[in-house]
């Protein structure tokens, strides 16, 4: 759930969210896709 926060928080700084979403790159699978269309 931090991604979603970091994004929420960064709307204007995507560097901010690459950066994450590269060092979490193994976490990147079905289940996130799953928790990210559950998000309104």
């Amino acid at each position: 759930m931090q991604i979603l926060q970091v994004i929420s928080n960064n709307d204007e700084k995507p560097e901010a969210v690459y950066s994450l979403l590269e060092y979490n790159q193994d976490k990147l699978n079905e289940d996130l896709v799953t928790v990210l269309r559950a998000c309104p």
